[in-house]
């Protein structure tokens, strides 16, 4: 916003203009610049501002616009082909999203699309080809269907005249990967692992607490002390943290999971003698917050590939804890309420995973 004369910058839909004041009484006191709100575009825009509030305070300005059309836009804006700020407009108009999925989903297109040799709209057939090729089967489908929904989101905002990605070669259907649970032995071998690490013993009751209670890494990331109650019966699961964003569940309902002997003993073990109730119940090395990526590619991993097992990622201690209990004989719906899933997902993902003894008769 300039200051003289409150000539303003407006981004409606994504889409830059400049805003003069109501004053004047003009036919249209806005002068579109057709661009995309990017930080390149939006600089050209406090330019113009600037030269519109210089000339409304030396009587100079041109009412028609024409003056500043010819001398800031003479040619009509190629940005809008560039396939970048075209998905970054899209994405700073979809505010109805999640800060996750921006920080997260849309963070993973924008890497995606700087690893790309082709960068224009024009280009659209070579990006497909990349895609299909460079990306994993799932990674594609969903890359492609981003660049769609954008380039979809610029036609009716008459960025651009058509659609290039709007028919794209029909994906294979990826079949879900089956659960992959560690056996008890497996588990207790973990555990003792992690225990005797000269480097990531500090992980070691994460690593239970995953083990005993099914819970997303996420979650219990997530938890404060607040989230136990004071005699540590009751754990209540209600946020997770996913790339350093506090946000609520996965199915964004909370839930409350009983704790047995074993997790009362844990937290009795951790529980600081003076704590506030907003302190997380598993801080990282370093009193922040545990950050997953590193959990995984270095504690996890480097403690999993020096054992004689398969290696699994950390989401496998959760199916190990849903197999467990199932294989104890936990209704269904129990087991899905504690690890906050539907008993549908359930008997969907570990049907066939649990280890049945016997087929049952009718006598």
């Amino acid at each position: 916003m300039t200051n003289n004369f409150l000539v303003g910058i407006e981004s409606p839909h994504g889409r830059l203009r400049i805003r003069v004041p109501r004053t004047l009484q003009l036919p249209n006191r806005y002068l579109s610049l057709n661009l995309p709100d990017t930080p390149h575009n939006r600089q050209l825009a406090e330019t113009i501002a600037q030269r519109l509030s210089d000339d409304l305070a030396d009587g100079s300005f041109d009412r028609s616009f024409k003056t500043y059309v010819s001398k800031f836009l003479p040619h009509k804006p190629v940005s809008p082909h560039l396939l970048m700020e075209i998905f970054d407009s899209y994405a700073a108009s979809r505010t109805d999203l999640s800060s996750t999925t921006h920080a997260i989903d849309f963070a993973k297109i924008r890497r995606k699309l700087h690893r790309c040799p082709f960068q224009y709209l024009s280009q659209s057939a070579q990006i497909i080809d990349w895609a299909m090729m460079q990306l994993s089967a799932d990674g594609a489908k969903r890359f492609l269907l981003q660049l769609r929904a954008a380039c979809h989101w610029a036609q009716s905002s008459d960025f651009i005249d058509d659609n290039p990605f709007c028919d794209l070669p029909k994906f294979k259907k990826t079949l879900p990967t089956a659960p992959a649970p560690f056996t008890c032995c497996e588990q207790n071998l973990i555990i003792d692992a992690f225990e005797n690490s000269h480097t990531y013993a500090y992980y070691t009751e994460f690593v239970k607490f995953l083990f005993f209670t099914g819970a997303r890494p996420s979650e219990a990331i997530a938890l404060n002390w607040e989230h136990i109650s004071p005699d540590l019966k009751i754990i209540t699961f209600s946020q997770a943290v996913v790339e350093g964003i506090r946000k609520d569940t996965k199915t964004h309902l909370p839930r409350r999971f009983p704790t047995n002997s074993t997790l009362q003993q844990l937290f009795e073990r951790i529980r600081p003698i003076r704590y506030k109730p907003t302190q997380a119940v598993f801080p990282g090395p370093k009193g922040s917050l545990i950050q997953q990526h590193n959990f995984t590619t270095r504690a996890w991993r480097t403690t999993l590939r020096a054992l004689p097992l398969r290696y699994r990622p950390p989401y496998s201690m959760r199916h190990t804890f849903i197999t467990t209990c199932l294989e104890k004989g936990i209704s269904v719906s129990q087991v899905a309420y504690w690890v906050g899933n539907s008993p549908k997902t359930i008997w969907q993902h570990y049907a066939g995973v649990i280890c049945i003894q016997d087929v049952p008769t009718c006598d």
